[in-house]
C-alpha cells in the first residue's frame, strides 16, 4: 500500500514587477501551510519523501507545511512548475520502490488534474467536495493498492481524505 499526498501550494501574493516563479505566499498562506501541517500531524498524515516545483510559492508552501512534520527528502524539480497532470502522474510512477508516502507540490490545473484523476473511487462526500474547487493549500490524500509506483493507475487508487484551506482544514 502506497500513500499519496497532493497539494497545491498556498495562497500567493502578485507583487508588480515579480515574475510567476517567484511570486511568494500571503502571510494568511503562511498560516495556512503551517496550519495544514499542525492537521497533517495531529491526523498522522505523514510523507516520507515529497517532490516539489522550484517556484517560490510552493517552495515556501512545502517549508511551512514540513515545520509541524517529522523530518522527509524533498526534491525540488524544475519539471513540475509547468507540468501537465500527465507528466506529474508519470512523475509519480517513477518514483523510487521505497518511498511509502509521498507528498507533491505543484500549481493549478494540473495538481487538481492529479487528484482528480486519482479519486474517482473513495468516499462520495469528499469526492464531491474535492470538485467544488481546489483552492491554494488544498490537500488531497490518496491510498493507492500498489506495490510499485510504477503500477499507479485510477484503478488501484481511491481519495481518503481532504484537507481544505477555506474550512480550516477541519474533516468535511
Amino acid at each position: 500500500m502506497k500513500k499519496l499526498f497532493i497539494l497545491r501550494h498556498a495562497e500567493t501574493e502578485f507583487p508588480k514587477g515579480t515574475g510567476d516563479h517567484d511570486r511568494t505566499l500571503t502571510n494568511k498562506g503562511e498560516e495556512k501551510a503551517v496550519m495544514l501541517g499542525k492537521v497533517m500531524k495531529d491526523n498522522a498524515l505523514y510523507p516520507d519523501y515529497a517532490i516539489c516545483s522550484t517556484a517560490t510559492r510552493t517552495r515556501q508552501t512545502l517549508e511551512n507545511v514540513a515545520h509541524s512534520l517529522p523530518a522527509f527528502e524533498q526534491d525540488f524539480q524544475d519539471d513540475i512548475y509547468h507540468a501537465s497532470m500527465e507528466d506529474l502522474l508519470s512523475a509519480v510512477q517513477n518514483l523510487p520502490e521505497e518511498r511509502s508516502a509521498v507528498l507533491v507540490v505543484g500549481h493549478n490545473p494540473s495538481i487538481f488534474g492529479l487528484a482528480a484523476t486519482l479519486s474517482e473511487k473513495g468516499d462520495l462526500n469528499l469526492i464531491k467536495n474535492l470538485f467544488k474547487g481546489y483552492h491554494p493549500g488544498s490537500l488531497t490524500v490518496i491510498d493507492a493498492d500498489i506495490k510499485s509506483w510504477a503500477d499507479l493507475m485510477p484503478s488501484k487508487t481511491r481519495i481518503t481524505d481532504l484537507l481544505l484551506p477555506q474550512n480550516d482544514y477541519s474533516k468535511i
